[in-house]
């Protein structure tokens, strides 16, 4: 939630994830139990208020797996973005407020795109306006041409 809420320092919990990553990966099993109980309470703080505005609709546990699978099935998720309904069918986001409604595919942007919001059709349509634009100053520039000919005749 964390990677594409706009109010949220993604950049700061990025960086206690890998920090808590590194030292499980580099530390010994005294020094983890050890620092344990910090670990906990630090990462409790701060998935705290997003687990109490969007609580889970299945467990961490379940949601850390299926994210986990996203990646080896979609692992351009940081360039495309996050399917809404992907995250609809895991936590409430009922306060997630975007639109009037939301459908399935809508994508919502993660990290460096974080704040952004989009859909294939809103492309699909820009794109469609911007071909329209192009074909009827092409259609106007024949026109022009058409006249310049029938003049000279």
């Amino acid at each position: 939630m964390s990677s594409f809420l706009p109010e949220i320092n993604f950049a700061g919990f990025s960086k206690i994830v890998e920090d808590t990553y590194e030292f499980f990966k580099t530390s010994d099993e005294n020094a983890i139990y050890e620092r344990l109980p910090y670990i906990k309470e630090k990462l409790d703080k701060m998935a705290g208020p997003l687990l109490s505005t969007f609580p889970p609709k299945k467990s961490i546990d379940e949601i850390a797996l299926d994210w986990d699978k996203f990646f080896k099935i979609d692992s351009e998720i940081y360039s495309y973005g996050l399917e809404y309904g992907w995250l609809e069918d895991r936590m409430d986001v009922e306060k997630l407020l975007l639109y009037n409604h939301v459908p399935y595919h809508f994508r919502i942007g993660l990290y460096a795109h974080k704040g952004n919001f989009g859909i294939e059709e809103e492309f699909l349509i820009k794109d469609s306006f911007n071909i329209l634009v192009k074909a009827q100053k092409s259609f106007d520039q024949l026109k022009k041409y058409g006249n310049f000919k029938q003049k000279m005749l």
